[in-house]
């Protein structure tokens, strides 16, 4: 097990106005095979905190070979990890740990919540080569989805500023979703890249 979050409340500390872990418990950098995909190798990047969602834990953002970002709850980095085995009891969870091959098995997805927090962190990136960001501004990114789905999505700054305070620059995660708007989202083959 890599940690309880219902118990270890004081490593789940994250960076202010982010769900961004400030531990990451020497997991940044180490390598993950996608046991749907045994070609697509994947690298932890970040762990996140908790979200209220059915299976809980931290989060792993990963990015694989070819850029992809996507996500991986707790349960299955812990398998991938050897930290625990497929059918024994979860801790921290009332669930059992799935084996890649159960129709249970989560593995690398992203849902909406992930990639709010991978937007985030990105227009944090930016955020320390420009002081203000320019409306306009595109970024793009390529998500695994989930099993079989790859996207390109490009996204566009309306506007670096709260519209309802006039704050500006508005670095806030709460009003992230008002200051960019997806422009597009396009199917990708990730064999094809």
């Amino acid at each position: 097990m890599l940690l309880n979050p219902t118990q270890m409340s004081e490593l789940l500390q994250t960076f202010p106005g982010s769900r961004l872990l400030v531990q990451d418990f020497g997991l940044t950098g180490v390598p993950l095979q996608d046991p749907k995909d045994p070609n697509r190798v994947w690298s932890i990047q970040n762990l996140f905190a908790p979200l209220p969602r059915c299976l809980g834990g931290v989060r792993a953002r990963c990015l694989d070979q070819k850029g992809f970002v996507s996500f991986i709850d707790q349960m299955g980095l812990e398998i991938l990890l050897g930290l625990a085995q497929a059918g024994d009891d979860c801790p921290w969870a009332d669930w059992v740990y799935p084996s890649p091959q159960d129709y249970n098995w989560y593995g690398f997805c992203a849902d909406p919540l992930d990639l709010l927090d991978d937007l985030f962190l990105r227009e944090v990136l930016l955020r320390a080569h420009w002081a203000y960001l320019p409306q306009g501004m595109e970024l793009q990114r390529f998500v695994h989805v989930d099993t079989g789905q790859d996207v390109l999505e490009t996204h566009i700054l309306v506007w670096d500023g709260d519209r309802t305070t006039g704050m500006s620059p508005d670095p806030r995660m709460e009003t992230l979703e008002a200051r960019w708007a997806r422009a597009d989202k396009e199917k990708v083959q990730w064999r094809r890249l």
